[in-house]
């Protein structure tokens, strides 16, 4: 059942135990889904991230753990009287213990790349599900409220996090491609994200994920971004997005890089910060 083939061509029948699938067990329907959809089984971002077998089953783990949390959202929990009420908290749930792990991770001895590698797992999981109710809408089905709400709530902070571990791996040896191949990821999973996100009040101030993109295609090694920590950038449209400001600042501040940290804030206007950089 999860992987389409027969019993006797099927590598994981006996060893993890696809003998006992079904159709009636959402972790099983969770298993297959990500099984049978290529962009969830096969990361290109793990690759060329250069992830190890650790980290890539830490994605895998976290990117099913996602589909199992929506799948159960809409299968509803059983309540009284045969009505079946579907909540959102599952799905609030594995993101919030994802998002655990990914601060675990980025200021653990794992670092940014084991970071970046959950963050595709459980990111592609929320960007290809929904938040919207299903199509059962009679009196046995009771969906909760808010779930618009909890959904962007976790794109945003997906979102914050992708840009805090870019900015991170990319002060280190991340090979250019490697930085290109996670814009191209991002930049589909955004679309998958805007699509849900369409409609619904209030509307997010920017298109999912474009900010990560943004870290992506504007390295410590951009142009630009060498221009503004020099203090040779005077073109204010080229500011960077309050996130990714965030994000350079504290790499910067650990660092004690603080004469490139007082160019960038003084060009952000952050006029307080950059006079506590000039007395370092």
């Amino acid at each position: 059942y999860v992987c389409d083939v027969k019993a006797s061509e099927c590598q994981g029948w006996l060893r993890v135990g696809h003998c006992h699938a079904h159709d009636k067990d959402p972790h099983w329907r969770a298993l297959r889904e990500f099984t049978r959809i290529e962009m969830l089984s096969n990361s290109p971002l793990l690759q060329a991230l250069g992830c190890d077998e650790a980290a890539q089953m830490e994605a895998h783990r976290w990117c099913v753990n996602g589909l199992l949390a929506f799948h159960r959202y809409r299968n509803g929990d059983d309540g009284p009287n045969g009505i079946h009420n579907h909540s959102f908290q599952h799905v609030t749930d594995v993101a919030s213990s994802a998002m655990k792990a990914i601060v675990g991770h980025l200021s653990g001895p794992k670092g940014p790349r084991t970071t970046l590698a959950v963050l595709d797992g459980i990111t592609s999981a929320i960007a290809i599900n929904t938040w919207r109710p299903g199509a059962a809408q009679d009196a046995k089905h009771k969906w909760c409220k808010g779930t618009y709400a909890a959904y962007k709530a976790i794109v945003e902070q997906l979102d914050k996090y992708w840009v805090l571990a870019i900015v991170h791996t990319s002060t280190r040896s991340v090979p250019p491609q490697a930085l290109a191949i996670m814009a191209h990821r991002l930049k589909r999973l955004s679309k998958l994200g805007a699509k849900e996100v369409a409609g619904g009040s209030p509307q997010m101030a920017h298109v999912p994920l474009t900010h990560a993109v943004s870290a992506c295609e504007r390295g410590w090694t951009h142009p630009v971004v060498v221009a503004i920590l020099e203090g040779q950038c005077t073109d204010l449209q080229q500011r960077e997005a309050q996130t990714l400001q965030r994000a350079r600042l504290h790499v910067l501040e650990r660092a004690q890089r603080w004469k490139e940290a007082y160019h960038y804030a003084i060009f952000h206007g952050h006029v307080a910060k950059s006079l506590a950089y000039m007395v370092r």
